[in-house]
This record gives structure tokens, C-alpha cells and sequence, in this order.
């Protein structure tokens, strides 16, 4: 019987692998909660930019869309830009 086989490898091996796994399902959760939270941060960040360019058009009903639209085309450019550089 070829060494790896022994019950007692297969053992450390399996011990191996369970631990790996969770180290890598905690990490994929930590990325997870961080995406959540830059979400939240971009999100916030749109509803801001929306407000003063509803603020500067002089407060005017009905062009919360185009508002909202303006604002997130604004935000996620300046965050492609910081990507890039």
C-alpha cells in the first residue's frame, strides 16, 4: 500500500482541506461585508451629488430621475478614474 493511503494521511490530508475551505469561505465573507459597505459608501455618495444637482436646478419637481441618473454617471466615473490611476 503506497504511504499516502494510510488512514493516518488521509486524515491530515481531510484536516488539510476542511481547514483551507473555511479559511477561504471566512475570507470570501470579509470581501463580501467590505462590497456591502462600499456599496453603501457609493450609494450615499450618489444620493448626495443627486441632492445638489436638485438643489442647483432650483429644487424643481419631477426630475428626480434625471437627478439620480446624473449623479451616478458623475460618481462611478470619478471611481473608474481612481481605479485607473
Amino acid at each position: 500500500m503506497p504511504p499516502y493511503c494510510t488512514s493516518l494521511n488521509k486524515r491530515r490530508f481531510l484536516k488539510s482541506v476542511t481547514k483551507t475551505l473555511t479559511m477561504k469561505s471566512k475570507s470570501t465573507q470579509k470581501n463580501k461585508v467590505n462590497e456591502a459597505q462600499d456599496s453603501a459608501v457609493v450609494r450615499k455618495q450618489i444620493e448626495t451629488r443627486a441632492y445638489e444637482i436638485w438643489g442647483a436646478s432650483g429644487g424643481a419637481h419631477g426630475d428626480d430621475v434625471k437627478h439620480w441618473l446624473q449623479a451616478e454617471n458623475e460618481v462611478l466615473s470619478d471611481h473608474k478614474k481612481g481605479l485607473k490611476s
